[in-house]
């Protein structure tokens, strides 16, 4: 009977709820008293994710930061679904991870579930037992979810779903808005019940976010002004700095489409910082009419966010990550683009960026996109012999020599201005 009641209240308050959301999805906590004169004496608490679930929790005693003797139903638009979960004697609040005991507490239970903590996690929280043992937390960098472990004996018991509440609130507050989880495949059924919706998958790993259409929303814009939907072309580039060599394959891929889209990395765990790379990217190609450069924003995965906390001994990180990297740009980026060919440098040095060229030759092909992999222009280097130009030998250069001839050499007219500007 009580489901009933519950289920009809949803379906009614659904839109109500939906309105008052600033955020999409949003955590949305409030107490109201919705079953009077039944259930009158108990505040209701709710987590709201869009499109697909509410939580519920009653409490007679209710806190933000406790969930002892509390009931969940857990209603699922989707199915129309609603299910029980008795919480008792646990509560949930957030790891100083500055304080020596509670990392290292965070690191050992991590270790306990064959896990690793990772240096760049920046908010942590734990579920706790009466005792204060700790038996379930989650942890988050950035726009990124991570570093999940539940005991045993909580499984059931929605600790999963109270720790994505709780990080994505966290999340939220420190400006976070488009939040991803990227775990085993085995995990989809615990995260899309949380809310979280699969983007792309491998033989080794699940990348999830939580909105639904985040990333047709994200790239549709970048439709706006073309006028073609044949030939085009795309080219993914961290230009850190812009070099002539960067400049050089663009020219030669906007000479083979009708229209070449440039995503510059947005990250800003570079030298130059992201907005300085794409300004530059920009006044380097202005010359070019059919060249449109972007953000990648947040769905093209870098080898330094890409989390490998669950990695176990002898998984190749780099090959796993451009995997997945590779999979969701053919199978959702490129179609909305209409992109047909992909280009990129050939990489003799790298062994990481050369393993990454590797595999758009195996799964790019799978999607109908080609693959072209252009030579390396190069210059004399100090023994006389061809040198590639790269942005590594730039940034080696600025380091040993500062700004000089040979350094100005290698960029274009609007990076070395750049650099004069910047690096006196």
């Amino acid at each position: 009977m009580l489901i009933i009641i519950l289920s009809f209240y949803l379906h009614v308050n659904f839109l109500t709820i939906r309105k008052l959301c600033i955020h999409d999805p949003l955590v949305f906590p409030f107490s109201c008293h919705v079953f009077s004169p039944l259930f009158s004496s108990l505040p209701i608490y709710f987590s709201y994710v869009p499109h697909r679930i509410f939580l519920l929790q009653f409490s007679l005693f209710f806190s933000a930061f406790s969930l002892e003797n509390c009931y969940y139903f857990i209603y699922t638009i989707d199915t129309q679904k609603a299910e029980v979960f008795y919480m008792t004697e646990l509560s949930i609040h957030e790891l100083s991870l500055g304080f020596s005991h509670d990392r290292q507490m965070l690191v050992e239970f991590l270790a306990k579930h064959h896990l690793n903590y990772e240096n760049d996690i920046e908010a942590a929280f734990g579920v706790f037992d009466s005792d204060e043992n700790l038996t379930g937390c989650g942890c988050c960098a950035g726009n990124l979810l991570k570093c999940f472990a539940v005991d045993e004996s909580l499984r059931g018991q929605n600790a999963l779903g109270s720790l994505v509440s709780r990080l994505v609130e966290n999340r939220f507050e420190a400006g976070h808005y488009d939040l991803f989880v990227i775990t085993r495949p085995k995990n989809k059924v615990l995260f899309t019940s949380c809310g979280f919706y699969p983007l792309a998958e491998t033989e080794a790993v699940l990348m999830l976010e939580n909105k639904k259409s985040g990333l047709d929303n994200y790239y549709k814009k970048f439709l706006a002004g073309t006028d073609t939907d044949e030939n085009v072309g795309c080219i993914v580039m961290n230009c850190n700095p812009f070099t002539k060599g960067h400049l050089a394959l663009i020219t030669y891929a906007a000479k083979a489409c009708s229209l070449l889209h440039i995503f510059v990395v947005e990250e800003n765990r570079s030298r130059f910082p992201f907005a300085d790379r794409l300004k530059l990217v920009r006044e380097g190609t202005d010359h070019l009419p059919n060249v449109i450069v972007h953000p990648s924003g947040p769905y093209m995965i870098s080898n330094a966010t890409f989390p490998t906390y669950f990695l176990k001994d002898g998984e190749d990180a780099a090959k796993i990550q451009s995997e997945l990297d590779i999979t969701l740009f053919a199978s959702r980026i490129a179609p909305l683009l209409h992109i047909t060919k992909r280009f990129a440098g050939e990489e003799p040095f790298d062994p990481v960026t050369r393993r990454y060229n590797e595999a758009m030759i195996r799964i790019l092909p799978k999607y109908g996109i080609s693959f072209i992999k252009i030579n390396r222009i190069t210059t004399e280097g100090p023994d006389g012999k061809p040198e590639v130009i790269s942005a590594s030998r730039v940034r080696k250069l600025l380091d040993e020599q500062g700004v000089n001839d040979e350094v100005l050499s290698l960029v274009p007219e609007c990076t070395a201005e750049y650099l004069k500007e910047n690096f006196k």
